[in-house]
């Protein structure tokens, strides 16, 4: 099933209604898959062959998630594929939120972890808008913004860092 991870639908939904974004899905994945192997051949690299975004080794697979989303009742795990919870980077980091963040009216407002990962973040226009929208809540935000997040700026209410571990501050 290619890309329904990211349509929103059901595990235990009709399937059937998962056939126009499949088709959707394959779409872009043709027209990327025929980019990527145009790039590798010009550096001297065998194409991909087997119509797979991701090829398997035939010794190990290694990917992070975690595993109360995996659907592994559902949908076992192939061989040689392995699961971890999360890949944690090397050395402690503090971490300590700014005074005018953490002394917000803490009466009235929490503190909001905002991610819309790698897919969504790099939609400059969307994040604009949760902004505007975010800022007009008592509440507080940590914003990752992604890697165009040079291109709008956050309000009053909301704090980035660039680089941060969520293991260390979402926990």
């Amino acid at each position: 099933m290619l890309f329904i991870w990211c349509a929103g639908y059901p595990s235990n939904g009709d399937p059937s209604e998962w056939e126009e974004f499949k088709e959707l899905g394959k779409d872009l994945f043709t027209k990327q898959s025929i980019k990527y192997n145009e790039w590798m051949r010009e550096e001297g690299f065998p194409i991909n062959t087997n119509n797979k975004a991701i090829t398997d080794s035939p010794y190990l697979n290694v990917y992070g998630y975690p595993e109360e989303l995996d659907y592994i009742d559902i949908r076992p795990l192939p061989d040689k594929w392995f699961r971890v919870d999360a890949f944690m980077r090397k050395g402690e980091q503090e971490f300590k939120i700014p005074d005018q963040i953490r002394e917000r009216d803490e009466q009235k407002s929490q503190l909001i972890y905002l991610s819309m990962g790698s897919m969504g973040s790099v939609d400059v226009n969307l994040m604009k808008r949760f902004v505007a929208i975010l800022s007009k809540s008592n509440h507080k935000f940590i914003v990752s913004k992604g890697v165009r997040g040079d291109e709008y700026e956050l309000a009053d209410n909301m704090w980035v860092r660039s680089r941060f571990r969520r293991q260390k501050c979402c926990h």
